[in-house]
């Protein structure tokens, strides 16, 4: 092809460009019926008129504001502020849309797109949580598998990063990107945990009871806290979920100066014992109780997380708000407590409470890279990589409206309002 001809192509190119925006700037300025009123906001938006469908879109809802309206509309007010970079603003039109229940399909996009903004705010946890919801509502999303199995590789979570590429495979068996991200996966070093990793959490039937051991940063040292006391419980009324035990008595009991039991030990006791137990300052006398045979269904399971989950809120914003040196000690320790409850919710992983608590662990896991160099040659070799999760560290200057409302909605009202405050 010539080069003026070419030129002249361009030219062309360019003409009808310029047209089909006027065109649409034309019938945005027009006025219409409702239905064609969106569907020319629709047709705007498509042409990457961000502006003009915004326009159009509420020149509709002014002729016809009906439920079923918004639920069509607000999902693509959310997209053109979407296209404008404007994230704050499509959040509020996406969440706004969620609220009107639209069809699965619809959630699931606006899942996704609420899942992209929280990956170019750098949360990656809360990103997965995003999209995680997508695939519930539309499993066969694939392009959501996809992004959710970058995420989880991007975050060393090789395990989940297989299973959703794994899923994609099924689904679409010709996607080579599925095919080539299990064979690098494969390649991966395993990442392991720094500490040991333990059962934090215990059943106490006599004192009808459950407790997790948890770091105390007054005391420096780990005590039994209370997450959950059933109706029949001794201590109902006496002590509330977050309190820590930080001494224990039983009647006719003298304890020698050398006794080496755990706390968790002196808590067992057979039923009809006069026990007192230190919370804080306060001493606390009660009675054991007969052991509950009663088997917990899935609700009240999901009390007992739940409630274990909000003992993090005044914690985290006493840490968040610690001189630098005290949120480096502490941070690692709550983190270790923070996946156990991750590892205690795995059953229950397609609820509300696990997605929360996964995300959180996520935004604030850590790997390093375990080394070794060559006496000889002077080379370094990867030997190992290792995690924590360090609750003691997070980037203040990221925090956005949407995020610090997802703490409102779990009742960490602490934390929050910490986040408020700084942004």
């Amino acid at each position: 092809m010539a080069q003026k001809d070419l030129g002249e192509m361009m030219r062309q190119q360019q003409i009808h460009k310029a047209n089909v925006h006027k065109n649409i700037s034309d019938l945005v300025s027009q006025s219409q019926d409702a239905s064609s009123g969106f569907n020319i906001g629709l047709t705007a938006l498509r042409n990457g008129r961000p502006e003009a469908a915004l326009k159009k879109f509420a020149q509709t809802l002014e002729i016809d504001s009906s439920e079923d309206m918004q639920r069509q509309i607000y999902p693509n007010m959310g997209q053109a502020y979407l296209q404008l970079g404007e994230f704050d603003r499509a959040i509020a039109e996406f969440r706004r849309s969620l609220r009107l229940n639209p069809p699965p399909e619809v959630k699931a996009f606006i899942y996704a797109n609420l899942g992209y903004i929280y990956t170019q705010r750098n949360f990656y946890g809360f990103a997965i949580q995003e999209y995680r919801q997508a695939i519930k509502e539309y499993p066969k999303d694939s392009t959501s598998h996809l992004t959710l199995g970058m995420l989880y590789e991007n975050k060393f979570r090789y395990q989940e990063a297989r299973e959703a590429f794994e899923t994609l495979r099924k689904q679409d068996p010709g996607n080579t990107y599925a095919q080539e991200s299990l064979e690098r996966l494969d390649s991966y070093t395993p990442v392991e945990p720094r500490e040991p990793v333990v059962r934090l959490v215990k059943l106490l039937p006599t004192l009808g009871a459950i407790m997790v051991m948890s770091y105390d940063a007054t005391y420096d040292g780990y005590f039994p806290m209370i997450i959950y006391l059933y109706p029949d419980s001794p201590l109902q009324d006496k002590a509330q979920p977050g309190d820590k035990i930080l001494n224990v008595y039983k009647s006719g009991e003298m304890l020698a100066q050398d006794d080496t039991r755990e706390l968790w030990e002196l808590l067992e006791a057979p039923p009809n014992t006069a026990m007192g137990v230190y919370i804080g300052e306060n001493e606390v006398e009660f009675r054991s109780v007969m052991a509950s045979q009663r088997q917990m269904d899935q609700s009240e399971r999901l009390q007992v997380y739940r409630q274990w989950l909000k003992t993090f809120d005044s914690r985290l914003a006493w840490l968040w708000s610690s001189a630098p040196e005290i949120r480096e000690h502490i941070g690692p320790l709550w983190g270790q407590e923070l996946e156990s409850l991750v590892r205690e919710l795995h059953p229950l992983r397609h609820t509300q409470v696990f997605d929360f608590a996964y995300a959180l662990m996520i935004e604030h896991l850590q790997v390093f890279s375990i080394t070794e160099t060559d006496p000889e040659s002077g080379d370094q070799k990867e030997i190992r990589m290792e995690y924590q999760i360090h609750l003691g560290r997070f980037p203040f200057g990221q925090a956005f409206p949407d995020f610090i409302q997802q703490f409102h909605a779990l009742q960490f009202t602490y934390v929050a309002n910490l986040l408020a405050a700084r942004i």
